[in-house]
């Protein structure tokens, strides 16, 4: 590209170089109070299940005994990471989610059978209005088999199959054919999933700064908290998950 420099009255080159941005689906994995691990998962992508499971075994050698996963604000994905992801904290053959269409016909998705397996690990899923999709798959399973506790708020309610019908004009037409039931035979579409025990997340109180301090913070990055620390004594749900999973901690070492 060219441009004309005012100053110097002269013609000037510079290139725009383009780099593809890759957006991490696991975020936060990491030990935040006594051996309880926390993984946000951001969506459910084609090789979300890998990284999740990279991240298991890493908070497993830095000695994890609970697990939160934190799907707060995930729209979800495709439904083969929620399967996938799921498998890996249920026995094989235990029915995921299954499909329902008007003429009642039903496709079951089951567990799969993977080598490496959490069964018994206690977890928490946090799950809030912007939690969707396949986020609502991977929560209902694990609470339908007793595998995890929800905590949060009511979750967005998306649950259906839909199918694009092309047209002899060129348009098409998207129909839903399907909705997503859980386990537990409960649809999810625009319903949404209800977690075990409600947490509304208070807003944060504005923060205010004097001029001075924030161009301070300009100069220098080291007041900038870092993505890897997580201050869940600030977020009320996760607040709560930790409270719930101490517990669980503290009642299986006296048993």
């Amino acid at each position: 590209y060219h441009y004309f420099e005012e100053k110097t009255h002269k013609i000037k080159e510079f290139t725009i170089t383009r780099d593809i941005i890759k957006i991490k689906d696991i975020k936060g994995a990491k030990i935040i109070k006594d051996g309880i691990g926390y993984v946000r998962l951001v969506e459910f992508r084609e090789h979300t299940a890998r990284d999740f499971l990279r991240a298991l075994k890493k908070l497993k050698t830095q000695g994890m005994k609970a697990l939160i996963i934190d799907v707060r604000n995930n729209p979800g994905g495709l439904l083969n990471s929620a399967i996938d992801i799921s498998s890996i904290f249920l026995d094989t053959g235990k029915l995921i989610v299954f499909t329902k269409s008007r003429s009642k016909k039903e496709i079951d998705y089951k567990s799969l059978p993977l080598r490496e397996k959490y069964t018994g690990i206690p977890i928490a899923v946090l799950i809030n209005g912007g939690s969707a999709s396949a986020s609502e798959i991977l929560a209902s399973a694990l609470r339908d088999h007793k595998r995890a506790i929800l905590i949060g708020e009511k979750s967005f309610g998306k649950g259906s199959v839909q199918t694009v019908i092309p047209l002899p004009d060129g348009s098409a037409v998207r129909l839903t054919t399907a909705k997503y039931y859980t386990p537990n035979g409960n649809s999810i579409h625009e319903k949404g999933i209800v977690p075990d025990i409600v947490v509304s997340q208070a807003p944060a109180a504005p923060v205010k700064e004097k001029k001075d301090d924030i161009f301070k913070k300009l100069k220098t990055n080291k007041q900038v908290k870092k993505e890897s620390e997580i201050d869940y004594k600030n977020d009320l749900q996760l607040l709560r998950a930790v409270n719930l999973l101490e517990g669980f901690i503290i009642f299986s070492s006296s048993s």
